[in-house]
């Protein structure tokens, strides 16, 4: 059995607070739906300078950032994830971008009086992993990217930005997560492809994520990056472009829509001659012991 070791919870410098913070129930969630049709979503955290801006997310969507895990490393009630809010937060003077996540625990902590403990869990997921004739994968380089120069921006979110080209059958995808290009030559035949300029394989393994019924863990020792191409359907590649633009925390808001023949996720990777196995691995886990429904007042 595997262990997923849990390094990642002491990177996120703590205790450190906000020089000031408000918190705000979100708008409804038809003034998203307005805003994706606008082309401008408040969603998800916004750092820039000293200003900390979050939109519609949910305490169960902020513990991941606040901890530096994965959000299946983070175990509580379905109820920290019912209602979303809005925050604005201001970093001391002295303080820094990388300390943002640690403020964010210490106001978790102050207003919604979180208490967690960590534990490790076993859990089903699936490992991404070699194929038995080996990899098929391209080497790229570091920081390759699709140009982005010629589409219009008809979405932005807090991790990037869609273009859509011209011709109408291409969309180009800026992210920190890399660079994204999806065709669709035939809608007739609901076949799309995704490109990613450069990625690694634990950046791969997060983006698979939402197309399956587990978590998706990069077991395959890889290094490198890579260029990727990917054969999805219309339905998979949404899920893809949510998590690519740090979107998820939408999925339960908006509701997911699968695809009802299934996911075409294994497939895909297996033409990248990896594979998606079923194992159970044991996963340092962040759970929570307490979180009251709404925070203390501003």
């Amino acid at each position: 059995m595997a262990c997923i070791a849990g390094a990642m919870f002491g990177q996120a410098p703590a205790k450190r607070a906000f020089e000031v913070a408000s918190i705000r129930p979100s708008p409804l969630i038809e003034t998203i739906a307005q805003q994706i049709d606008q082309g401008k979503l408040h969603v998800g955290m916004f750092v820039e300078g000293t200003r900390v801006d979050i939109g519609f997310l949910s305490v169960g969507d902020m513990l991941p950032i606040s901890y530096g895990v994965k959000p299946y490393q983070v175990a509580g009630p379905d109820s920290m994830r019912n209602d979303h809010w809005d925050i604005l937060a201001k970093i001391p003077e002295g303080g820094s971008k990388d300390e943002v996540p640690g403020m964010l625990r210490s106001l978790l902590e102050e207003r919604f009086k979180l208490k967690v403990h960590t534990e490790s869990r076993e859990v089903n997921v699936y490992a991404l992993a070699v194929g038995k004739d080996g990899a098929k994968l391209k080497q790229a380089g570091t920081g390759a990217a699709f140009p982005t120069d010629a589409g219009k921006a008809i979405l932005t979110g807090p991790q990037g930005q869609v273009q859509a080209n011209a011709d109408g059958k291409t969309m180009l995808i800026a992210t920190p997560a890399g660079s994204l290009r999806v065709t669709t030559p035939n809608p007739q035949f609901d076949t799309t492809r995704v490109e990613i300029a450069s990625i690694g394989m634990g950046g791969l393994a997060d983006l698979l994520r939402p197309l399956t019924d587990k978590p998706v863990i990069d077991t395959t020792g890889l290094k490198g990056v890579y260029a990727v191409s990917l054969e999805m359907s219309s339905y998979d590649v949404k899920a893809v472009m949510r998590e690519a633009m740090g979107l998820n925390g939408l999925t339960s808001a908006l509701g997911s829509q699968s695809d009802p023949r299934g996911s075409r996720v294994f497939d895909a990777v297996e033409k990248l001659g990896l594979k998606l196995e079923a194992r159970k691995m044991a996963v340092e886990t962040i759970v929570v012991d307490h979180v009251e429904k709404s925070p203390t007042e501003n």
